[in-house]
């Protein structure tokens, strides 16, 4: 595996209202999927933008070049991370990264995250299902996924894969 990145899109220099109450929170979730990866094998870097403007987060980005970009996504990061989004999928360096997005934000939106360049979206918790994606673009070197080789999981949800890779996924199939 050549690189793992793990961030989050909140920067606290553009909220106002958190900067006059400053008790920002730690990426929790971000931090107990990277330990999951270390602890099998798999080393990644933790990008905590928290204290870092978009400009910051992208340069990493670029620096780290990674193979796959991990993003936690909440409704108040949304818009930051579609911006990464674009970011990764406009730079030639970036081409082989896989965008992996995670968080509650996920599942309200993933037509729309998908359509704009997403690679994988995970509902729920993330640890194993991190390792499995790790473990399969390290091990298989693709760029594509063998769904029903890969993770069989998927054809016994409510929706398809086959829907969400041709982005027909809508709401109401969850």
């Amino acid at each position: 595996m050549s690189s793992i990145l793990l961030t989050h899109g909140y920067f606290l220099c553009d909220d106002p209202k958190e900067q006059e109450i400053m008790k920002p929170y730690a990426p929790l979730g971000i931090l107990y999927i990277s330990a999951y990866l270390e602890e099998h094998g798999y080393e990644n870097t933790v990008f905590d933008s928290t204290f870092s403007s978009f400009e910051e987060l992208s340069a990493e980005v670029l620096r780290v070049a990674p193979r796959v970009l991990g993003i936690y996504t909440n409704l108040m990061t949304k818009l930051n991370v579609l911006r990464l989004i674009r970011y990764v999928k406009s730079t030639p360096e970036l081409k082989r990264t896989k965008i992996v997005l995670g968080g509650p934000e996920v599942k309200n939106h993933a037509e729309n995250f998908l359509k704009y360049g997403a690679d994988v979206l995970v509902v729920g918790e993330g640890e194993e299902t991190m390792l499995e994606l790790v473990t399969f673009y390290s091990a298989e070197n693709k760029d594509g996924i063998d769904e029903k080789k890969f993770f069989p999981v998927f054809q016994e949800l409510p929706f398809s894969i086959q829907k969400i890779k041709s982005k027909q996924v809508r709401p109401e199939h969850y």
